[in-house]
């Protein structure tokens, strides 16, 4: 039985905490001509200014967090309290869906023909130059069939699983501890719409990247090849351009990944459907850019070294001891890979939320509505 239902939800951006709130610098007003609650789909409610911040309500912590602006030692400590609080959840869900991910990572390994294609260059030393290359190539489509599937349904399953775990965490920062079965209870209706989400925000980060590679493309091809006299002036102008394309599309794509970052907690905590959390993500972390992409770079840095430790404690005896089976040796490194990401996703699940929350405290007052619900418990 849900823990409560979308009419008493405190996270509903129609929420009533600002009602007759004053509005912030983050927050234009309908005296400047932009009316606060210029966000809102057809048939959804909206949301009002945040309030000013008491001292009494910026000293009130119900849960992992102090209910105010939050600060990077604010979101790091609630990040680890939401695991440490609620470990049967946070690692529990985490578990099992990385688990089924790593079986079919694994089997997908186990059933390319890398063993043999090995074989047969180990066996044939003196083999011809074209026989070699076709059995290089046999090689690359083995390891890249092989990968390319189990990476994807990885992909899916992060975004789903953040999704997923976000709701524990948003009961955590009332203080309150969800159970598996509440959680899969609360969330299981969101699963499609975060499927729908995923594959809507692949499709525009693709279109991102396909377009900033088709402007810089097309001249770099015509300055490569516009003076075959000085051709080593058109390299170094291609080589310049190139290295400025790279630059371009790493700061779209960083831009994109910003503006979305919210966008599956939006789906899952406000009940939005995939467009319209799209569109509340882009609008939640306006004004705060640089600091959500400095927090997510730190998040990222964290969260990559413990992995990294992690992923080398654990694969490299498997990889050495079986170093004479490569298939197998693959796959199970690539399942402990996936295994070992599904022990840190949690961390960096619970930080992403926590940074929504902080964005929605900071521009809307979520604070107090969360403080009204946690003395409900």
């Amino acid at each position: 039985m849900p823990e409560h239902n979308q009419a008493e939800n405190p996270w509903n951006w129609g929420s009533s905490e600002a009602d007759n709130a004053s509005p912030t610098p983050d927050t234009p007003s309908p005296a400047s001509g932009t009316p606060a609650s210029s966000y809102a789909p057809d048939g959804a409610p909206q949301y009002t200014p945040a309030p000013n911040f008491s001292q009494n309500q910026a000293n009130q912590q119900p849960g992992i967090i102090p209910l105010r602006p939050l600060t990077i030692s604010d979101l790091l400590e609630g990040s680890f309290a939401a695991v440490r609080s609620n470990p049967g959840v946070m690692f529990g869900l985490s578990v099992i869906v990385m688990s089924i991910v790593a079986v079919i990572s694994g089997l997908a390994n186990l059933w390319s023909p890398l063993d043999d294609v090995f074989a047969n260059l180990e066996n044939n030393p003196n083999m011809s130059d074209d026989e070699a290359i076709e059995a290089l190539a046999e090689m690359f489509t083995s390891m890249t069939t092989s990968l390319v599937g189990p990476a994807i349904l990885e992909f899916f399953a992060v975004i789903i699983l953040t999704g997923l775990l976000t709701y524990a965490v948003s009961r955590a920062v009332i203080g309150k501890v969800t159970s598996l079965s509440a959680t899969w209870s609360n969330t299981k209706g969101r699963v499609l719409p975060l499927i729908g989400l995923t594959i809507l925000t692949s499709i525009l980060t693709f279109v991102v990247a396909a377009v900033v590679s088709l402007i810089f493309s097309i001249p770099l091809i015509l300055l490569a090849f516009s003076n075959p006299e000085d051709a080593l002036s058109g390299i170094a102008g291609a080589t310049a351009l190139l290295i400025a394309g790279i630059f371009v599309a790493f700061a779209a794509l960083a831009y994109i990944s910003v503006k979305l970052l919210v966008a599956p907690i939006v789906l899952v905590l406000e009940g939005a459907g995939p467009i319209e959390s799209i569109k509340r993500s882009w609008k939640l972390t306006k004004g705060f850019f640089w600091p959500t992409l400095g927090r997510m770079i730190l998040i990222g840095i964290i969260v990559s070294i413990i992995g990294q430790v992690l992923g080398l404690i654990v694969s490299v005896p498997v990889t050495l001891g079986f170093a004479t089976q490569p298939g197998l040796a693959l796959a199970l490194s690539a399942s402990v890979g996936i295994l070992v990401s599904g022990l840190i996703l949690p961390v960096q699940a619970a930080y992403n939320s926590l940074i929504y929350v902080d964005l929605r405290i900071r521009k809307e007052g979520l604070a107090t509505s969360l403080l009204q619900e946690s003395a409900n418990r």
